[in-house]
């Protein structure tokens, strides 16, 4: 069993929503902002992620946690960082040695311009990692643990952080900025009111919002509706390539290669290519038939047709089945 797949219930516990992270930091999947506990549970239960070593949470209200990340190795600078921002009975040892201090959520905003002692952000919204998630060195709670999160302190201090005022956006190139950042992120979201969201995210964390320089939510929304109607023209018309975009890109000669193998088997390289084909393991267990686009198939059809791409050169096996490791693995041939 995966990290993800084992620590989501303990987080639960305590309410706060997880979700799986691949090691690039990246969600493994959308709308990853809005998860709340059911659904959090719901994915730890998926067998796409069972394995997955990392898992996340977002800082902010709903998850009630603000995070001092200390972007050094140096332990003095540890120390003082609590000192400036209070003790903390919860120390996060990242991947790469630096240090996480957990607070509890007290309006704080995410500010990582000022740079307090050089290399101090505060996360009080947005993706953070949460131990003993696998990247790099792996994260591990070196004081305190989850049984901590239902009396973390407050964070103090904020005074003492750089003013960031002369680093946000100001009027006058606003509206282009926020242009582009729709248009690149409208590829990963689902909808809309999602899309919305994100403008306004980036909004509050880039723009100069105050006094007579106001950039609205209307303002905001009125753009985002504009990108959100080119963007699903250009997906309608399969030309549209910013960013990620959301698109599979196959040869000829790997659908020559799959075709002559049936329906069934065509249909379910589909399918893996759609959920999987950016991942170097797959996961085809049997309980995948239940959930087929087409709707529920007979476990023989299933197998018939993991077969079919097994015995056509499409799949590998990596790692059979077994009581100990659980389902088998797969990967792409070639």
């Amino acid at each position: 069993m995966g990290v993800f797949a084992e620590w989501q219930p303990r987080y639960a516990e305590h309410k706060i929503a997880t979700f799986p992270v691949n090691n690039d930091k990246k969600p493994l999947v959308s709308r990853y902002d809005r998860i709340g506990i059911n659904a959090s549970g719901q994915l730890a239960f998926d067998l796409r992620f069972e394995e997955c070593m990392n898992l996340g949470f977002m800082a902010g209200k709903r998850n009630r946690l603000s995070i001092v990340d200390v972007d050094t190795t140096d332990e003095d600078i540890w120390r003082e960082a609590e000192r400036v921002f209070g003790p903390t009975p919860l120390w996060v040892r990242t991947g790469r040695g630096h240090l996480q201090m957990w607070y509890r959520h007290n309006d704080e905003k995410r500010d990582t311009d000022s740079k307090f002692l050089g290399c101090v952000d505060i996360l009080g919204s947005g993706q953070v990692l949460g131990f003993p998630s696998k990247r790099g060195q792996g994260y591990e709670a070196i004081r305190g643990g989850l049984h901590d999160l239902d009396n973390l302190p407050i964070m103090r201090g904020l005074d003492k952080l750089a003013p960031t005022k002369g680093k946000l956006i100001q009027a006058g190139s606003r509206h282009d900025a926020m242009f582009d950042h729709l248009r690149k992120q409208a590829a990963h979201c689902d909808d809309l009111d999602q899309l919305i969201d994100v403008g306004i995210t980036y909004a509050d964390e880039t723009f100069d919002r105050a006094g007579n320089h106001q950039f609205t939510d209307d303002e905001i929304e009125r753009q985002a509706k504009n990108v959100w109607q080119w963007t699903l023209e250009q997906i309608a018309k399969g030309t549209y390539y910013v960013g990620q975009g959301r698109y599979l890109q196959l040869s000829h000669d790997a659908i020559d290669e799959v075709l002559p193998l049936g329906a069934d088997a065509t249909m379910l390289f589909m399918y893996l290519k759609r959920r999987s084909d950016h991942r170097k393991s797959l996961i085809v267990a049997n309980d995948m038939r239940l959930t087929m686009p087409d709707g529920e198939w007979a476990l023989r059809r299933f197998t018939r047709a993991r077969k079919a791409l097994l015995d056509g050169g499409i799949l590998r096996e990596t790692r059979t089945a077994s009581t100990w490791h659980g389902p088998a693995t797969y990967a792409w041939q070639g």
